[in-house]
């Protein structure tokens, strides 16, 4: 009776052991795909936009939108940076129709009437960043819409006709 309770008790390690070594081996697995989901889901975002810089999206913060904060990827060594880009570039005009009530302020607080060196840019591009188009300086102090994140749109001030003009363009741009 004694060899017979015994054995039950090896058998009953071993079980729990193999038990142990599959839950093991499980969370391995799980985890092993969960890091080829992130790669997949990585470089599949990578290829479905064409980006000319890594570009390293920051919370949104109003520090970030003034003047003194001076971070610029490009400084990093991990990122390599690139200084042209494709861009959709459009026209506005300071009019309450076309932006809101106080039309000659900017989203980062400047008056831009009476300007025609602003661009709005995408919030991924800090405020005062600059844009050569057509070799003509811009400087970023307005903001697009969320909906247009590749869109640069120049302000034509209270020249609607040259706004119309000016249409819209896929243009090549320098960023400063």
């Amino acid at each position: 009776m004694k060899k017979y309770q015994n054995k039950s008790r090896q058998s009953d390690y071993s079980r729990k052991t193999d038990i142990d070594f599959l839950i093991g081996l499980g969370v391995s697995v799980v985890i092993l795909l969960v890091a080829l989901l992130f790669t997949f889901v990585l470089s599949a975002q990578a290829d479905a936009k064409e980006r000319s810089s890594w570009v390293v999206y920051l919370p949104s913060i109003s520090k970030i939108d003034s003047p003194d904060y001076a971070f610029n990827p490009c400084d990093l060594r991990s990122v390599t940076c690139r200084n042209e880009k494709t861009f959709t570039v459009s026209a506005y005009n300071t009019v309450p129709a076309q932006t809101d009530s106080s039309p000659c302020i900017s989203a980062s607080g400047d008056d831009i009437c009476g300007r025609s060196d602003v661009v709005a840019c995408p919030r991924m591009y800090p405020f005062y960043t600059r844009f050569i188009i057509d070799g003509k300086e811009y400087e970023c102090l307005d903001r697009t819409a969320r909906k247009y994140g590749d869109r640069l749109d120049i302000s034509f001030d209270k020249d609607m006709q040259g706004a119309v003009n000016f249409g819209i363009k896929v243009k090549e741009v320098t960023i400063k």
